[in-house]
């Protein structure tokens, strides 16, 4: 029969196999299906200063109104309200989710 100190050792690498088992990222096309493409997403400050000419070409979200009153409401019960907003930038808004 194994020795306290290598049933301990087992132990402790199993724990350990586990682990690193469970924090597998998965990478599978599936999951990843929604996420932006790294060519959509730029920005125009970086640690050598900020580069005006794309900065001004950045999107910007105008909203009509930015507060709606739902009035009174009940526990659980549900509203929604669609708030408007136009683009008014010089290049496309992405919105992701």
């Amino acid at each position: 029969m194994p020795s306290e100190s290598v049933m301990k050792g087992r132990l402790v690498i199993a724990i350990a196999l586990t682990a690193l088992i469970g924090c597998k990222e998965d990478t599978s096309k599936e999951d990843n299906k929604d996420l932006l493409t790294t060519d959509l997403v730029t920005n125009p400050r970086s640690a050598e200063g900020i580069d005006t000419v794309a900065f001004n070409a950045l999107p910007t979200m105008d909203f009509k109104d930015t507060v709606h009153n739902f009035g009174t409401m009940r526990e659980g019960e549900s509203s929604t309200y669609e708030f408007e907003f136009t683009n008014n930038g010089k290049s496309p808004l992405i919105i992701s989710s």
